[in-house]
């Protein structure tokens, strides 16, 4: 070990090219020479590619804290719900591309239903379908993200989620604000969007947090389907703009009773009914961004009870349930 630490910075710091993490950390903790080489930030970005196959960070954070936080991730013991995609690479080098406002495979129109494969020499303009099909028949690795061109967003087919979201890390928060930049900057697009993206996001997160689990452990209440639809399409970026509508909550108890025919779920869209059930923390963010008409209706508004036996009954089931489900 002496005849190491005779060697020059700069050697050592080449040795600990080929080391691991385990290994690095016990070179660092040999003498005080050697502990410097943990300093480098080149190697824990080496770490990083290697570990996790991510090859970017926010300029905020050195690669050891990404390092030490994706390790926090995969003991589940993070505060993100994943790894940053290593899916993204750095913002690639722009080229003259047409904007097209059509599929190039089926022809489906409309900014709402477009994709753009940014790996570098593809640059492909594909709807839904053929983006998921591209994604899989190409290089997995290579063409996996994609632009959305109405919100600004990225997409992973491989990770199936949205790139920089708010609950993202912040090494992909910052990865996917860059390559987004460039693209609206390239295509000539209303710098609008981007406002419009970030209560897209702040909305996404709200709107995929209200789990049956989690509205059932707490308070809840009552909205129409029917707004809920629109409100998603815009959510999950299919509708470019807001809803404009007015949220009716006039005559929604009327509505309750049909929560109790068969096959009816109101955590979810689409089932047979007209109502859905949404946490009080989502109500009360649409109920300030959103148009309402009438009032907040709870559980405490189901009265006379014997008027709203079943749905009642059918309430506490749907609590026992999501109590055993978190156990």
């Amino acid at each position: 070990m002496s005849t190491l630490s005779t060697l020059s910075f700069e050697l050592i710091g080449l040795v600990a090219q080929y080391l691991n993490f385990k290994d690095l950390i016990c070179l660092s903790q040999c003498n005080k020479t050697l502990y410097g080489v943990q300093r480098i930030d080149q190697l824990w970005k080496g770490l990083c590619r290697m570990e996790f196959g991510i090859q970017y960070h926010d300029p905020n954070q050195s690669y050891k804290q990404l390092f030490y936080s994706c390790c926090m991730t995969v003991k589940g013991k993070g505060e993100y719900k994943r790894l940053p995609c290593n899916h993204v690479r750095d913002a690639a080098q722009e080229r003259t591309i047409t904007k097209l406002n059509q599929c190039q495979r089926c022809g489906v129109q409309g900014d709402e239903n477009l994709f753009l494969c940014i790996s570098d020499n593809c640059h492909q303009i594909m709807c839904d379908r053929h983006t998921r099909q591209h994604a899989r028949l190409a290089h997995p690795y290579l063409h996996s993200v994609f632009y959305k061109m109405n919100t600004s967003e990225l997409f992973c087919q491989v990770c199936v989620d949205w790139i920089g979201g708010l609950d993202s890390h912040p090494a992909e928060q910052y990865v996917a604000s860059q390559i987004t930049l460039q693209w609206v900057y390239h295509f000539k697009q209303d710098t609008s969007v981007l406002k419009t993206r970030k209560y897209r996001q702040i909305e996404r997160q709200l709107r995929w947090k209200d789990t049956p689990q989690h509205i059932m452990k707490g308070d809840f209440c009552f909205i129409s389907s029917d707004w809920m639809v629109e409100w998603e399409m815009f959510v999950e970026g299919w509708k470019t703009t807001r809803p404009s509508v007015l949220i009716d909550q006039t005559q929604l108890l009327s509505l309750v009773v049909g929560l109790n025919q068969e096959g009816t779920n109101p955590f979810y869209l689409h089932s047979n009914g007209s109502v859905m059930i949404i946490s009080s923390q989502t109500w009360d963010y649409l109920s300030r961004h959103y148009n309402v008409k009438g009032k907040k209706i709870t559980e405490d508004h189901l009265c006379p009870v014997e008027n709203y036996s079943s749905i009642i009954q059918r309430i506490s089931y749907w609590k026992k349930r999501a109590l055993n489900y978190t156990r």
